[in-house]
């Protein structure tokens, strides 16, 4: 008895079944099955899970960096103007004209009094700069106080502040669009970089202070959060595949045993048996019944093969006694010739046939000769063996061609085919010869008797009745001259032909 059971060796540890095209059945991932199914939604569940806190993470840590920077810028630009402007006040400074170091010089303040702060063009490149009132000098205020305003801050190593004269200053470069934003925001500053970034206006300057950081500086946290889920929910869903490969084997590798045998079973192979699987009580009562029904189809199928098994050996019997029916219906019981009935059927069929082929057909009426005294002499059981033997006789000189008949009580036919009329003459003295030459050794006494024979013969003219009526009364012609002799049917206005 084979087993259709759950295969723990196989690589994904399940029954296989065959595809429809014929090649391998479940594929590890494939939706074409139960367990595969089971297995999609088991890991879309949880890489759904897997992405959506990880949105949420990053939701709330991008919050987080909003919530931060947008602390932070404002107090950075706060702490820088509360440094600036006294500084910028105390070096108030003479005014500054254009000269040989300079391409442009555009003052900033924006009355007397004012600090001395200038935007000043040299070489092509504007900068901030004001005039030392001690010693006469330029210098550049491009990164006054940076280290001391950003230092202590949240702020990324990478934050900058920087001056950004109104847009009606000489040289003063574009502000972003809708210009400098006061409040904390993302934007691309002139230069095309996304930063986060705020600004503050000099009082009495045509400048503001800008604090710019790089949105990369800035979420730089968020996108090693995002790597770190990732990598998170990528470990996640492999042991989840694991886990689900073993969960889905579990319930689904009976399930696949029983389908796979379902499907023996439909093709006719009923050698198959279901281990049922203890620690599931439903599958192990599925299996269990699954088995019990595999066991009673066997069993039908053995009662009906034995069934069709006796129907056939009665059909062979029913045949052979048909056949031996049939040939009881067209065989004589005594001579084992044809009888009276075969020979009134093979007679249509022979006429039908010369009709087409104008072959000859003739005929031989036999009648045995004073066959009452001889019955009556002897007995009725002799004359049945009188009967026999004249059957033999007529088998044995007849050719194979030749129907021979018992067409009734002591008479009989001979229908030869194709023979013409003086051939069926030459048989009919051959039989007749016969007949008077034998001896018939009758019953326990051992007595010989002889017998005759008186035969009319015709041949075929077109006419079924004038064929055998014409045979019938030549027959009776040789009763009457005499017996034991051959008479030939003499058609109306011929002279009788043929031996006396």
């Amino acid at each position: 008895m084979s087993e259709s059971t759950h295969d723990e060796s196989s690589p994904d540890g399940e029954a296989r079944e065959p595809s429809p095209a014929g090649g391998a059945g479940d594929e590890t991932f494939g939706g074409g099955s139960l367990g595969g199914r089971l297995r999609l939604l088991l890991l879309g569940s949880v890489l759904l899970g897997a992405l959506s806190l990880l949105a949420l993470g990053v939701v709330a840590a991008q919050r987080l960096v909003s919530a931060t920077m947008e602390r932070a810028v404002p107090a950075s630009l706060e702490g820088a103007m509360a440094r600036v402007v006294p500084d910028l006040g105390a070096k108030a400074s003479p005014a500054l004209e254009p000269g040989p170091m300079f391409d442009a010089v555009e003052p900033l303040a924006e009355g007397p009094g004012t600090p001395g702060l200038y935007w000043l063009t040299r070489a092509g490149q504007p900068s901030p700069g004001w005039v030392d009132p001690e010693g006469g000098r330029v210098a550049w205020v491009s990164t006054a106080y940076r280290e001391q305003l950003l230092a202590p801050s949240l702020l990324p190593a990478d934050a900058r502040i920087q001056w950004a004269p109104e847009p009606t200053v000489a040289g003063a470069p574009s502000p972003p669009a809708g210009g400098w934003p006061e409040t904390p925001t993302i934007y691309r500053n002139p230069a095309g970089e996304l930063v986060f970034g705020g600004s503050r206006g000099v009082p009495g300057m045509r400048t503001r202070l800008v604090l710019e950081v790089p949105f990369s500086s800035v979420f730089s946290p968020v996108l090693g959060l995002l790597t770190s889920a990732l990598l998170l929910s990528l470990v996640l869903t492999g042991l989840m595949a694991l886990v689900s490969r073993r969960v889905t084997n579990a319930v689904v590798g009976p399930i696949h045993a029983l389908s796979d045998a379902a499907r023996q079973v439909s093709e006719g192979q009923l050698d198959v048996e279901v281990s049922p699987v203890p620690a599931e009580r439903e599958l192990a009562l599925l299996t269990r019944t699954f088995n019990a029904m595999i066991g009673d189809l066997r069993d039908q199928r053995g009662d009906l093969q034995r069934a069709n098994e006796r129907l056939v050996q009665q059909n062979e019997a029913l045949q052979a006694a048909n056949e031996v029916l049939g040939q009881l219906s067209i065989t004589d019981g005594l001579t084992k010739l044809h009888n009276h009935r075969f020979f009134q059927d093979f007679l249509t069929r022979e006429i039908k046939r010369v009709a087409r082929t104008q072959e000859q057909l003739s005929i031989l009426v036999i009648d045995i000769d004073d066959f009452k005294r001889l019955n009556d002499q002897l007995g009725h059981a002799a004359g049945d063996e009188l009967l026999t033997g004249l059957a033999e006789i007529l088998n044995d000189n007849s050719r194979d061609a030749d129907l021979v008949a018992r067409y009734g009580g002591e008479e009989f036919v001979v229908l030869a085919s194709n023979t013409s009329l003086e051939g069926a003459v030459l048989l009919a003295e051959k039989i007749r010869s016969a007949v008077a030459e034998a001896s018939f050794i009758l019953d326990d006494t051992m007595r010989l008797v002889k017998m005759t024979v008186s035969i009319g013969v015709n041949r075929y003219q077109g006419s079924r009745k004038a064929f055998f009526l014409g045979a019938d009364e030549a027959l009776y012609r040789a009763k009457a001259a005499g017996k034991n002799c051959v008479r030939v049917h003499e058609p109306p206005g011929e002279d009788e032909t043929g031996p006396r």
